[in-house]
């Protein structure tokens, strides 16, 4: 399973390679010679290597099955209303945005063009007429992570930094650190909130001066995931991808990737319009749908014991199976 894991994202990552990158605000497309039926409004850039980028291999990897898309990139809150509407008005069947700062926006939009499906990832397990609501459940693929560090751990302490305290951030944690206490009861969680999701120097910064003695760390948010690799390359250590296989970037510092591979939500969401089905259920998904993936560094896989790799594949197995159900802690 580890390894066609690996596989499936970089096909998409290399395919992408090849394929027109358009990219710029407003607008950017994949396939400019048809009818996009998808588009998606993201909040930054297709090239962050975390959240919009894995909307981008999304739509990459739609293209690559003959659907026609379209995206716009760096969407202000400001901004977001205009460019929902621009799609709608182009009768694209699908318009997400991608983005939890979205809502006021797609409601407005959506209220505006009854004949259009929206969707964006509140994680409210919520519908409002023709708006899916689709989850971000990181703290699924996060349990089995922190078995890994469980097992590699050798200071009594785990880390996790993130952005801003949101749910989807703390329940990563909490999954992160429940999986370390699976093998070690008394291993202690270091959680450090940056206050920005963007700034790798403010996070890099923070975790020095916390001064904590964690020495393997999960990431939440694109500031935080760069600063934590930079942290890791001073001082050791290993640090988790965030969203993407990140070890393209960092081959030396991430020793694994928590991946988001919307890809399967995409194409589930436009089935659904086709079978005009959209919007009647909350869109939850997880490990056992492939929207979440854990893609080990090939680089630096030797570094992990055996005994852990098999532990945290049994794991991915079980939650697959509904054998082992993470508990979800969204914090306050």
């Amino acid at each position: 399973m580890r390894r066609s894991a690996t596989v499936v994202l970089t096909t998409v990552v290399m395919l992408g390679l090849l394929l027109p990158a358009c990219q710029g605000s407003p607008n950017g497309t994949l396939s400019a010679t048809e009818q996009p039926r998808i588009a998606v409004a993201m909040s930054g850039s297709v090239d962050d290597a975390s959240w919009n980028a894995a909307a981008y291999h999304a739509l990459q990897a739609l293209t690559l099955e003959g659907i026609a898309v379209t995206y716009a990139e760096d969407v202000s809150v400001a901004d977001a209303p205009q460019m929902l509407r621009e799609y709608a008005e182009q009768g694209i069947p699908l318009v997400i945005g991608h983005s939890s700062h979205f809502e006021q926006a797609l409601l407005g939009a959506a209220s505006a063009h009854a004949g259009v499906s929206f969707a964006w990832p509140g994680g409210k397990d919520s519908m409002v007429a023709n708006i899916a609501d689709y989850d971000a459940p990181f703290y699924e693929a996060a349990y089995p992570i922190g078995i890994i560090a469980g097992h590699m751990n050798k200071t009594g302490w785990v880390g996790a930094v993130y952005g801003l305290e949101v749910p989807q951030c703390y329940a990563m944690a909490q999954a992160f650190w429940q999986g370390a206490r699976s093998v070690d009861p008394d291993i202690g969680l270091s959680a450090i909130v940056v206050g920005d999701w963007d700034d790798a120097d403010r996070a890099r910064d923070a975790m020095v001066s916390w001064d904590s003695s964690a020495d393997f760390w999960i990431t939440c948010g694109r500031g935080p995931v760069l600063g934590a690799i930079e942290f890791v390359r001073e001082r050791g250590g290993h640090v988790t991808g965030y969203l993407t296989d990140m070890s393209e970037h960092a081959p030396d510092a991430v020793l694994l990737s928590l991946v988001w591979n919307l890809e399967p939500l995409y194409q589930r969401m436009l089935d659904d319009i086709e079978a005009g089905s959209f919007g009647e259920e909350f869109y939850g998904t997880g490990l056992a749908d492939g929207v979440l993936q854990v893609v080990y560094n090939n680089a630096l896989e030797g570094q992990i014991p055996p005994e852990a790799i098999a532990a945290a594949e049994q794991a991915l197995v079980d939650i697959r199976s509904g054998a082992l159900v993470v508990p979800y802690e969204p914090g306050k």
